[in-house]
């Protein structure tokens, strides 16, 4: 009895498919990231987008890039094959040199975002997740800091008893995955599941960029006898990745014109960093307890994340070691206001991340020389790296950062139909960096060649806010029209103030906040479902990026910003909009219904109200004022088709395109000879086929099944100085995967 409690819930709420086949259509996912409340999409007040396990199993998702990369409002660029991926919602978080800024990333309930806004997500395994939910724009009580939106991966349950399996496959360039979970039963009341995945990616296609992870979990949960219940996970992640170079502009042509992207590094001095890595281990351990009071539901939450990270990049090499320490107190309050169900959710929250880290030169390099010529011999300058080997300690800091807050939530219906959500939350971020630096690199000479400045402590504290006001309306039982305002405060980074103090520029950098005013749609029916959504943000001590002329960067606040916005996700299940077809022509009726098409759009137009910058190295002031943000397109489409057919057959087919963009804020190039705009995507396109036949699957996988040679990502460095250059992140060629799945 207890087992069929759980798992019932469990299952409609994470949408798996536990059967040989599944209903070809679902109408509708349960999402609890907006809300801290397990609610149709479509009654939630703002814009969110689910993608549910069938789903990131059909397109075989090996990374969180993947299972994002075709939502409305949401740009993505992985420029590396693994997990390290820039994400922007709605523009946020795009100024990010890489990783996940500005935005808040949760894993079941946990953050794995830092206090100062930067998410690690190096150790989500992509094979145990059963729901990504990403809610866009500021406002969620789930989030602090972060005024982008907030992402939460949900893992499957321990609860869950009939998801078991094991998944191989391989594919080109080496490339092969291994999942296995099994799950069961200690006693009545106690459950377990182990789960296992390994991912080699060796993505020969280029030099340097092989990527390898291996996940390891166990999960326990326990049903008490007044219906109570405990979870617990404890998981370790081990992972390799080789970041690849920013190819320059000639190389970049070759590869576009179909020639190979794999050459001979040794002689070309234009790539000195050539063992960029970022290698991680991870420890996570999160505790859940649920417990009813009568109308009173406690929800309380502990969790532990021990990391350390060796990551050499352009310039040193940096180790780092960080223990997580956190907690999560929520209680919720069920009744009655008007005659009609009420809810009001109360938490407090606290959580303490402290880390060390330690600067190193590269231990094995090619230092430049000249045989002949004007002053010939060898320089102390870099000319290549021989491996990732550290050398000498060159620096090394603390941090002790703190996050302790508060959040409430009140949910009613004041009139029949009329959802009303008001929700609030306060952090108190106290952000505590103690540096010390022994000697400085020198971009120029591209090795320690200076002495360094020494000791440095900054301890700023920053009133974090966040807050909303939703309203959904049901205008009849398919359609939903909502309205939103949401507030949040962005902090700035502690990486981000550090580099200010690298570029002897001022540490006093503001949270920025953002104004967003939201209204839309959500329909829900047979033939199909639409979402639209649009809004309109203003954001004020936006915070920018520059370069000096020693190739350091620093951030700023540069001002304000405005950021417009469209979003459509549409789906149209062809056999229930066009019923006649199968009436009368009765053997194309389960091929009709097997067939469901789909389109999602984004419009957005980000401009930067208020830019003002002074070039200090050449004593200039440029007005940037009314610029479009660089790296967002104008305009994005995805286009799906998916054919789910009861005889298990299953195949589905996926597009993407991309508007032109400026490659950096400042919408221009400072040499003649090199360009400003990338000219974006054209039908970059993957597709499936699969065959189910009882507990078997075999699946095969193809993306840019028309092999575009195009660029993750494009920009340019070293705006208006003489050796400003265009750089390109490569994007793969035509790739492939066989998989087999045994469900037991």
């Amino acid at each position: 009895m207890k087992l069929n409690k759980a798992i019932i819930p469990l299952a409609i709420f994470h949408g798996m498919a536990l059967a040989d086949h599944v209903e070809p259509h679902k109408l509708d996912a349960i999402a609890v990231t907006a809300s801290r409340d397990a609610r149709p999409t479509q009654e939630i007040s703002q814009g969110i987008s689910v993608i549910d396990q069938e789903t990131i199993d059909n397109w075989n998702v090996l990374n969180v890039q993947e299972a994002l990369q075709h939502m409305p409002g949401l740009v993505t660029k992985s420029t590396s094959g693994g997990y390290s991926s820039r994400l922007a919602i709605r523009g946020a978080g795009i100024k990010a040199p890489y990783g996940v800024r500005a935005i808040s990333v949760l894993r079941d309930g946990v953050p794995v975002t830092d206090p100062d806004g930067f998410a690690r997500m190096d150790f989500i395994d992509p094979q145990d997740m059963a729901q990504v939910e990403v809610v866009k724009g500021p406002g969620s009580i789930y989030s602090y800091g972060s005024s982008g939106g907030t992402i939460q991966i949900l893992s499957r349950s321990v609860f869950d008893t009939g998801s078991d399996r094991v998944r191989v496959g391989g594919g080109s360039y080496n490339g092969n995955t291994q999942n296995i979970r099994y799950s069961g039963n200690m006693t009545e009341d106690d459950f377990y599941a182990l789960t296992w995945s390994r991912q080699d990616s060796p993505n020969t296609w280029r030099e340097g960029n092989n990527y390898d992870r291996n996940n390891a979990s166990f999960k326990y949960g326990h049903l008490f006898e007044d219906d109570s219940k405990f979870e617990m996970e404890i998981a370790y992640t081990n992972s390799h990745l080789d970041l690849p170079q920013k190819y320059l502009r000639a190389e970049y042509d070759i590869f576009a014109a179909g020639g190979d992207a794999r050459w001979d590094l040794d002689t070309d001095g234009a790539y000195p960093y050539r063992h960029r890595a970022r290698d991680s281990n991870v420890v996570f351990f999160n505790s859940s307890y649920e417990k009813q009071f009568g109308a009173i539901t406690i929800k309380p939450r502990a969790y532990m994340n021990y990391w350390d990270h060796w990551h050499p990049t352009s310039g040193p090499g940096l180790v780092t070691k960080q223990i997580v320490l956190g907690g999560d107190f929520q209680l919720d309050w069920d009744h009655t206001l008007f005659d009609r169900e009420a809810k009001m959710i109360v938490g407090a929250v606290g959580r303490n991340d402290r880390g060390r880290n330690e600067k190193y030169n590269y231990a094995d390099k090619e230092i430049f020389c000249k045989p002949y010529g004007y002053k010939p011999g060898c320089q102390d300058k870099l000319n290549y790296t021989l491996s990732e080997k550290p050398g000498t300690l060159q620096g090394k800091g603390d941090e002790d950062n703190f996050n302790f807050g508060g959040y409430i939530q009140y949910s009613f219906e004041p009139i029949e139909k009329l959802k009303t959500d008001l929700s609030f939350r306060y952090d108190r971020i106290h952000l505590n960096v103690h540096n010390e630096e022994i000697n400085q690199f020198d971009y120029s000479a591209k090795l320690f060649t200076k002495a360094g400045r020494g000791t440095t402590d900054i301890d700023p504290e920053y009133d974090i806010f966040s807050s909303r006001f939703g309203v959904s309306y049901a205008v009849m039982d398919s359609l939903n029209v909502y309205g939103n305002f949401a507030y949040g405060d962005q902090t700035p980074g502690a990486s981000e103030v550090k580099a200010n103090i690298l570029a002897g520029r001022s540490t006093n950098l503001n949270p920025s906040s953002t104004y967003m005013y939201e209204t839309g749609l959500k329909f829900r029916e047979d033939i199909g479902t639409l979402d639209v959504s649009l809004y309109y943000a203003d954001v004020e001590n936006e915070i920018l990026a520059g370069t000096d002329g020693n190739d350091l960067t620093y951030y700023i606040n540069a001002g304000a910003s405005t950021k417009w916005g469209i979003e459509v996700a549409s789906q149209a299940y062809v056999g229930n909009m066009l019923p006649i077809i199968g009436e009368t022509m009765p053997f194309l009726k389960s091929h009709m219904d097997a067939l469901s098409l789909g389109v999602n759009y984004t419009w957005q137009d980000h401009v930067i109200s208020e830019w003002i910058h002074t070039d200090d190295d050449a004593g200039t002031t440029t007005d940037y004022s009314g610029n479009t943000f660089g790296k967002i397109p104008r305009h994005m489409y995805s286009l799906f088709a998916t054919y789910n057919h009861p005889s298990g057959f299953n195949a589905s087919l996926r597009s993407r395109v991309q508007s032109k963009y400026h490659k950096n804020n400042e919408n221009a190039a400072g040499k003649s000879s090199n360009k400003s705009i990338y000219g974006g995507l054209n039908f970059i396109t993957d597709a499936t086929v699969s065959y189910v036949y009882g507990p078997h699957t075999l699946q095969g996988n193809m993306n840019n099944i028309f092999d575009k040679r195009y660029a993750a990502d494009a920009g340019l460095s070293n705006f208006g100085k003489s050796y400003e250059k265009e750089e390109f992140n490569l994007a793969a060629p035509r790739t492939w995967m066989v998989t087999y799945q045994y469900n037991f």
